[in-house]
């Protein structure tokens, strides 16, 4: 793998950054224990890029993926084969962040030399590892193809599968109910950001996702899940440490704090509702986000994705 320290400036060229991008895929995945049959270096489309800050905000891209693989039978094992790994190969290691529940999944945070930042999450449930690449200004990295972002024919990466982390719950609970959770727990942290989010509007009636989970076997079930941009905090630390205050107020099992590198001091706290809702705030000086997933449930209704086909008491609204 390249671990040449990065400048982390937006200098470096696209496909310097996307090929370090698909190099910590490639090498998590061959080193988690366990299989991704989603991953596959020989595919040249699919990949998912998202803008990023630089020094103001959008002024970047990057690329970014979440991917599904098989369960683990030991994840602290691991955790800490794959941390040895990571210290070896000189990333910096951030933190191993338990889960509640029996599957005993653990996410484990690091960045690479290189920018790469990596979460590799372990469980008897099913595994995940979460990518993001460095930021770049070279406008190559809107592409999103080995087609149009030439990797001296080394073959390109794979979209991996994005159904999201291993599920805790038993699944009997109603989509209806799971939906309305999933949906107050996305208001609730909004209004308690300290910042706006312009995208998010609870009037909307579709347009949800509803990936595959898995509760007794690998996919037999669905959760909800969204990803949404917000503003700037002038304090992540401060706005931090207010969330965490709130959710500990409403009963959430907070899971960690973990801090990213960079200016616009990112931190990522994460926990885990009453009701089986993980939910990550990531409040920055650059922009903010909020990730949600619901818990799983066996309901075939939840496969649907509006307000129309999963009524909510006649509120048209999510």
């Amino acid at each position: 793998m390249n671990t040449t320290t990065a400048p982390f400036d937006g200098t470096r060229s696209a496909k310097d950054v996307f090929t370090d991008f698909l190099n910590t895929i490639d090498d998590a995945v061959q080193n988690s224990g366990t299989t991704f049959p989603g991953w596959d270096r020989k595919r040249t489309a699919g990949y998912s890029t998202e803008s990023c800050a630089i020094k103001s905000k959008e002024d970047g891209h990057r690329y970014a993926v979440v991917g599904e693989g098989g369960p683990v039978s030991d994840p602290k094992a691991a955790v800490e084969s794959m941390k040895a790994h990571w210290q070896a190969l000189g990333y910096t290691v951030e933190g191993a962040v338990p889960w509640p529940g029996p599957a005993g999944a653990i996410d484990l945070s690091a960045t690479t030399p290189a920018g790469v930042r990596i979460v590799f999450g372990a469980s008897t449930n099913g595994s995940t590892i979460n990518v993001k690449s460095d930021c770049t200004r070279d406008p190559l990295a809107r592409e999103t193809t080995t087609e149009t972002v030439p990797l001296g024919g080394t073959g390109g990466g794979g979209p991996m599968s994005t159904t999201g982390a291993p599920n805790l719950s038993t699944g009997t609970r109603p989509a209806k109910d799971v939906f309305t959770d999933f949906l107050n727990t996305i208001d609730d942290a909004v209004q308690h950001s300290g910042t706006t989010f312009p995208r998010w509007n609870r009037q909307h009636v579709a347009g949800y996702n509803a990936p595959a989970c898995g509760v007794k076997a690998r996919e037999d079930g669905n959760q909800y899940y969204t990803n949404i941009e917000g503003g700037p905090v002038s304090d992540p630390k401060a706005a931090v440490e207010s969330m965490k205050a709130h959710w500990e107020a409403l009963g959430y099992t907070i899971e960690g704090a973990v801090p990213w590198p960079g200016e616009n001091q990112r931190i990522d706290l994460s926990a885990t509702s009453p009701l089986g809702t993980r939910v990550v705030f990531s409040p920055s000086k650059g922009k903010s986000g909020i990730n949600v997933k619901s818990d799983c449930t066996l309901d075939p209704l939840a496969k649907e994705t509006t307000t129309d086909t999963i009524p909510l008491d006649g509120n048209r609204h999510p």
